[in-house]
């Protein structure tokens, strides 16, 4: 039960900062978890 706390404490802080900073576009999250792991793009 604990770990859903912590996953929708999670989101709700994802949500809120969205909301304040501005929503990533899918492209901008791709890049930055492609340059986190170190793999490369998938250009279709």
């Amino acid at each position: 039960m604990n770990s859903i706390k912590v996953l929708l404490h999670e989101l709700d802080k994802g949500k809120k900062s969205g909301e304040e900073k501005g929503w990533l576009t899918p492209e901008e999250v791709e890049e930055h978890l492609c340059k986190r792991y170190n793999i490369k793009p998938d250009k279709q």
